[in-house]
């Protein structure tokens, strides 16, 4: 059985193919992370981070706002994601 502990709650996740490499969501804390298995071993698990690039040709200043908010979401401040989320909208 193939399996990768989760780095926010340390619950290991099981049933995954002996080769896989993509984002799971934990059963226990639903947190996303990026696990590497080879050969039936996890190579690498680490915590995703979520980030979105703004189309080409926008204000700057909306660009920042945009980077901001995941900078935010990707700490763990969900309140200013929201505020810097409504700003960029």
């Amino acid at each position: 059985m193939t399996w990768a502990l989760c780095p926010h709650c340390n619950h290991a996740n099981v049933s995954l193919p002996e080769d896989f490499h993509d984002r799971l969501q934990c059963t226990t804390c639903g947190k996303m992370f990026i696990a590497e298995i080879k050969n039936g071993r996890a190579r690498s698990v680490s915590p995703t981070t979520f980030v979105l690039e703004p189309p080409a040709g926008y204000d700057s200043q909306l660009a920042s706002d945009l980077r901001e908010a995941c900078a935010c979401f990707n700490a763990g401040a969900y309140k200013a994601t929201v505020v810097m989320a409504r700003r960029f909208l």
